[in-house]
């Protein structure tokens, strides 16, 4: 069981991981796509 235990652990960690990159790419995407538009009007 001490197997399986780690396992899950170890896949928590990989998604809490995977779940806080995407939520960063997402924001300086968000951030480009805004600046780029800004830039653009001047």
């Amino acid at each position: 069981s001490a197997g399986s235990c780690g396992l899950t652990s170890v896949t928590v960690e990989t998604f809490s991981l995977l779940a806080v990159g995407t939520s960063l790419i997402g924001t300086l995407l968000g951030f480009s796509q805004f600046f780029t538009e800004q830039l653009s009007q001047y």
